[in-house]
């Protein structure tokens, strides 16, 4: 079986108005995942429980190949987390004086990256936590997430309302930091670009559950567009058919290689196809769930 950083199964946890789960997810190293979904879907709500910031009502994550379970306080050493405000309570701390307090909590914490990142971003470290911009704040997060070298590094939209400057730096940060086949990332954010440049895998979640799981350049190379000759009604009940479109004739479908030779067996002749942007592709799944 193949080694992973981390392992869900049938994970649950309910709320007054919410329920999430049950989620079983794996994660590999060498991997980058997006995790999809609309607002309110259970995106934070994943990164709290992962994070122990939540406790489940049942299921089981295990992290580094079952060597330390849920219960162990040596995981966060080994997790970068980046999501929400997770320092909104020390508001008053300068940007340094914060730091120094979130060094002592990681053992593997490098004053050096932590140095270079605070220079590349253009921290001012003198600043009080509390009157940084959104961006400025998104930015430490990161920083933090990045200064004690983790093997899973959690970001949670870690891109919202950052520059585009210091976005592009972030990605680059992010591809770096793969550079060492042991780590992984999980990364949930709504911008395609984002995910069409960095993940391997697309996680998608609605109202709690993970309605799929899907490799990304498998489901670029998958769905397409496809103008017809002609367009029976049978076709609606063809199973890889996600719409259809009589002006003109016109199918979506999310296999390209399983509907082809079907179309070809009823005499119908694909006069133009085009593939589908991964927003689109994500769109109707969301919208099919």
């Amino acid at each position: 079986m193949s080694n992973f950083l981390l392992k869900i199964d049938q994970l649950t946890k309910t709320f007054k108005y919410f329920e999430f789960g049950p989620i079983d997810v794996r994660v590999e190293p060498g991997t980058i995942t997006a995790l999809i979904g609309s607002n309110g879907s259970g995106k934070s709500t994943f990164f709290r429980l992962v994070m122990q910031l939540f406790q489940p009502d049942s299921g089981h994550i295990l992290y580094f190949n079952g060597e330390l379970d849920s219960n162990d306080s040596r995981i966060k050493q080994d997790m970068g987390y980046a999501g929400g405000d997770l320092y909104q309570a020390f508001g008053q701390l300068s940007i340094r004086e914060l730091a120094n307090l979130v060094r002592y909590w990681y053992e593997n914490w490098d004053e050096q990256k932590y140095q270079e990142l605070v220079d590349r971003y253009q921290i001012n470290q003198k600043e009080k936590y509390t009157n940084s911009s959104t961006g400025t704040k998104k930015k430490i997060a990161f920083i933090f997430a990045l200064a004690h070298h983790p093997q899973l590094l959690l970001l949670d939209e870690p891109f919202s309302g950052v520059d585009f400057v210091s976005s592009r730096k972030m990605q680059t940060e992010l591809v770096d930091f793969m550079e060492n086949p042991n780590h992984a990332i999980i990364l949930a954010t709504h911008q395609q670009e984002e995910i069409k440049a960095l993940c391997d895998y697309i996680w998608l979640l609605d109202k709690g559950k993970m309605i799929g799981i899907y490799e990304k350049d498998q489901i670029l190379e998958s769905w397409a567009y496809l103008s017809l000759n002609k367009m029976p009604e049978s076709l609606r009940k063809h199973p890889h058919v996600i719409q259809m479109d009589s002006h003109p004739n016109r199918i979506i479908t999310d296999s390209l290689a399983a509907i082809e030779p079907d179309l070809e067996q009823l005499g119908i002749e694909v006069t133009h196809y085009q593939r589908l942007e991964l927003d689109e592709i994500l769109t109707a799944l969301l919208e099919r769930a």
